[in-house]
């Protein structure tokens, strides 16, 4: 469903979120999914030049493959916290969707719990009850103008 203009905006959308890393000096992660997780992308906090560019070409050859698996992406993000830094502080993951699935939100609350992450929800074009539900924060990406200027707003 992420096809198209949703998929140029959800990759808009994670690279705003590199530089905000990159300004914040945090690392940053990132996984695209369908029906199936993506390979995990890291790029450290220190300054990196190289490792930006290889995430760049990464953002730019991800393809939407068809189906949405939204329950296993949070399920696997909370498993690459548990991996990655165990329970130090607290994440947030930020699920960059259009929404269109059904999620198992109890499964999604207990791994949240786990790995004592918070779920950011940035919609594009979409809606999903279940995960305003579980949602920290619950954004939406809505059109400005014709010329397609988008902004992120809480929803």
């Amino acid at each position: 469903s992420m096809e198209g203009s949703k998929m140029v905006w959800a990759k808009a959308t994670a690279i705003a979120l590199l530089l905000r890393s990159r300004k914040e000096r945090r690392p940053f992660y990132v996984r695209f999914f369908d029906s199936e997780p993506f390979e995990l992308f890291k790029v450290e906090s220190h300054r990196n030049p190289s490792s930006v560019t290889k995430l760049m070409e990464y953002i730019a050859k991800v393809k939407n493959g068809g189906g949405t698996d939204i329950t296993k992406a949070v399920v696997v993000a909370c498993s690459d916290i548990l991996r990655s830094h165990g329970l130090k502080d607290v994440s947030d993951i930020i699920l960059i969707t259009d929404g269109e699935d059904r999620i198992a939100k109890n499964l999604i609350r207990k791994y949240l719990a786990k790995s004592r992450a918070r779920l950011i929800t940035v919609m594009i074009q979409g809606d999903n009850e279940d995960l305003r539900e579980l949602s920290y924060k619950y954004l939406k990406v809505v059109a400005l103008s014709t010329e397609e200027m988008l902004k992120v707003i809480e929803a």
